[in-house]
């Protein structure tokens, strides 16, 4: 349930005020509405056997607004997820006051330098329009609990923090004892040349696997393309006005690092102090044009949302007249974003797909991308389709060649690790019986379970499949055959070697203080947990809908 606090939980993101570039942001709601005024008291659930007031559940979707953006490093674009940091929200406030935690103003002070929050007019300036009507007794509220939450997290998880040195002794070396490993690979493109490539074939293929080339439901939106580089001259004229533009700038330099700072044509490279301060001056004019790019699209989307009727003729009537030109994008998935729309969060992807084509084809408000800010409306949606056989023929004869040669390969996979058993058995070597079968043998270079990546296996086998299989093997012995995607493999494992010395001297430190974190971590995602379950109670139409869910695959 609580997944969202665990996984960013030590995630630390500074909340510069000079770094803040607002993406798209949407008036949040769990209940899909913009007024909360009159009416009965709607139910936000039950917290320690009582009702969550409306009052209480919005002062808490502001801080899980602010505290998503601390853990995430960008702006809210999801209500759902939303939702779900509001009742963490909720159950930690509750529990700082049920243990009586209070920050004192000091520690407060320090995690709002932390954040990078030494300004608050500045940070105020940049939370994104709309955005809860957030203010300043908000964000205070919020560092204050924040500064709380930590202390509460120390008394959780202390007991966690302490670690046994033989228990993380050996959980280092199993993770970090080399493998040294022979294999026979068996590839699908090794096993391709017997294949005859014909219409009919093809075809029969095509027919076979005719799902496999449908195209989803498509999207073509219209939009308007404001660039903030229409706006440089009006934020060098901000910047000249700022009279603590180097402090902030040197701010921004240390707390990157100083030496963090990469050339962007040449990522390998380092910038000097001079380039790099050029290039953070660089950034804050291109976010002040880009702001300002913002408030000029707003100024048009706030038009045309006071008219009933969101309709495509309105969103081109309303360009017109404000002498925007209006572009059409390429067709686009669920999923995925056209390449038109630069720069802009793919999770905006759905949203778009929700639009009508008729009372509700315009998008409520302007899209912030890498350069540029959009304003969008639905245009043409095009149905799922198959596409005709002449068009895709080509993939489909890749298709044919990567599924047969796979197939292949399997077979002459299983049939090499039937005689093996039968060669070992009579005393054969490993690599005595693949010779005898025309197979090659690989050595592998040494790997351990820390390893991430192996050039060697690219193309052929997964490295997590590999170390999956050597698990249990003893020194010489050999695994099954194992399947992946384009065909398979059969591996022998020659010997497992004890971590080097060296390796150990590098790595044990920071290892010993990872599994430090891993157990904090478990034991307040635990807490959490049971917390929630026995003390939070969400409102009825969720439970509802969670009811409705399939269970999840085993």
């Amino acid at each position: 349930m609580f997944a969202g606090l665990r996984r960013y939980q030590r995630i630390i993101m500074a909340i510069a005020a000079i770094a803040i570039i607002p993406p798209f942001v949407i008036y949040f709601s769990p209940t899909g509405q913009q007024s909360f005024g009159g009416g009965p008291e709607a139910d936000w659930g039950r917290l320690d056997g009582r009702p969550i007031s409306t009052d209480e559940f919005l002062s808490a979707q502001k801080e899980a607004f602010l505290r998503m953006r601390v853990y995430t490093g960008q702006w809210p674009s999801d209500n759902e997820r939303l939702t779900e940091f509001t009742y963490q929200q909720l159950l930690i406030i509750s529990q700082l006051k049920e243990h009586g935690i209070k920050a004192g103003e000091s520690a407060v002070a320090r995690q709002a330098l932390a954040f990078g929050l030494n300004d608050m007019d500045v940070f105020m300036k940049n939370i994104p329009r709309n955005a809860l009507q957030i203010s300043k007794a908000d964000v205070m509220r919020f560092i204050e609990h924040e500064t709380g939450f930590r202390e509460l997290s120390h008394l959780v998880s202390a007991g966690s923090q302490l670690v046994p040195p033989r228990e993380v002794e050996e959980r280092f070396n199993r993770q970090h004892e080399e493998f040294v490993v022979e294999t026979v690979f068996f590839t699908g493109s090794s096993y391709t040349n017997s294949l005859v490539l014909n219409d009919e074939t093809l075809a029969r293929h095509y027919t076979n696997y005719q799902s496999s080339y449908r195209l989803p439901e498509r999207l073509q939106v219209a939009y308007v393309e404001i660039p903030k580089s229409n706006f440089f001259a009006q934020a060098d004229a901000s910047l000249t006005a700022l009279t603590n533009l180097e402090a902030i700038i040197e701010q921004a330099y240390q707390s990157g690092g100083g030496t963090n700072f990469n050339d962007p044509k040449n990522p390998g490279v380092i910038l000097n102090e001079k380039d790099a301060k050029a290039k953070i001056r660089e950034d804050i004019r291109g976010q002040q044009a880009l702001r300002s790019a913002y408030n000029r699209a707003s100024e048009v989307a706030d038009k045309m949302m006071t008219q009933e009727q969101l309709t495509l003729p309105l969103f081109e009537q309303s360009m017109n007249e404000a002498k925007q030109e209006v572009r059409v994008t390429s067709p686009f998935q669920r999923g995925k974003l056209p390449p038109e729309l630069d720069g802009v969060p793919v999770e905006l992807s759905p949203r778009l797909f929700e639009l009508t084509n008729a009372s509700a084809a315009i998008f409520p408000m302007p899209i912030m991308g890498e350069n540029a800010v959009y304003l969008l409306a639905a245009k043409n949606r095009l149905p799922s389709q198959t596409e005709p056989f002449l068009v895709v023929k080509s993939k489909v004869a890749e298709d044919y060649l990567r599924t047969e040669g796979g197939s292949l390969a399997t077979q002459a996979g299983t049939a090499f690790h039937s005689a093996l058993t039968n060669d070992l058995s009579a005393g054969k070597s490993f690599a005595e019986s693949a010779a005898s079968h025309r197979h090659r043998v690989e050595t592998l270079p040494p790997f351990s379970l820390s390893t991430e990546t192996l050039p060697e296996l690219e193309g052929r086998m997964d490295i997590g499949q590999l170390k999956n299989a050597l698990m249990n093997l003893t020194n010489g012995a050999v695994s099954r055959f194992i399947y992946t995607r384009g065909g398979g493999a059969v591996v022998k494992l020659r010997e497992r070697r004890p971590p080097a010395v060296a390796i150990k001297g590098d790595r044990f430190a920071n290892f010993v203080q990872d599994e430090k974190f891993r157990r904090i971590n478990e034991a307040l995602g635990g807490w959490f947990d049971r917390l929630a379950q026995a003390r939070l109670q969400r409102p009825a139409s969720q439970r509802d809908a969670e009811a409705a869910q399939p269970p999840a695959a085993n």
